[in-house]
């Protein structure tokens, strides 16, 4: 498959089976998410959150299990590339955006800002997986359940061929619950 071998090919890093209280370490700046009965729930319009377990190689993944899915939900973020420990430094987000049924790959970077890269056609339903794996050479396969769905390049990007964090992201998605985070670095 495109995207180099099966997917994921990662670990699950976070199933959020324990007690219910916030996420916690080894998450950073993890404010708007709580785990409620084994699973990830949002407590605000619009937290972010990275992995601050591990910082991952130019070829790396990252996917999550949408186990219900918010209907009034923007975006539902997986970043990967994540610069430093937050976003604004700059990463690469994989956006599902369900009122367009597509995935949306844009970069940020500092000294450039937004860019967007391209849309890939995909809908999820409670219990899919999304998932994301970016390469050195700037190509990103999105994927659901396992399956690629397609590519993007972010070839033009600054930081295209580095290493990086892990995270997700969350718009208006307080009735959605998310479970089984997982990634890392994704074979060569």
């Amino acid at each position: 498959p495109p995207g180099g071998g099966a997917f994921p090919a990662t670990a699950v890093l976070d199933n959020f089976n324990r007690a219910n209280g916030p996420i916690g370490a080894p998450w950073e700046t993890s404010n708007g998410f709580t785990v409620t009965a084994n699973q990830l729930k949002t407590t605000k319009n619009s937290p972010n959150t990275t992995w601050n377990g591990a910082i991952f190689g130019a070829n790396q993944e990252a996917y999550i299990t949408i186990a219900t899915l918010d209907p009034a939900a923007v975006e539902h973020i997986l970043m990967l590339k994540v610069q430093g420990h937050f976003w604004h430094n700059g990463h690469i987000e994989v956006n599902y955006d369900r009122a367009a049924g597509v995935v949306r790959v844009a970069t940020f970077a500092p000294s450039g800002g937004w860019v967007d890269r391209g849309t890939v056609a995909a809908t999820f339903a409670n219990g899919d997986q999304m998932g994301a794996r970016p390469r050195a050479t700037g190509v990103v396969t999105m994927y659901k359940n396992g399956t690629a769905r397609g590519t993007v390049s972010v070839a033009g990007w600054a930081f295209a061929a580095n290493t990086g964090r892990i995270g997700m992201a969350f718009t208006n998605a307080t009735a959605g619950a998310y479970d089984n985070f997982g990634g890392g670095d994704a074979p060569a």
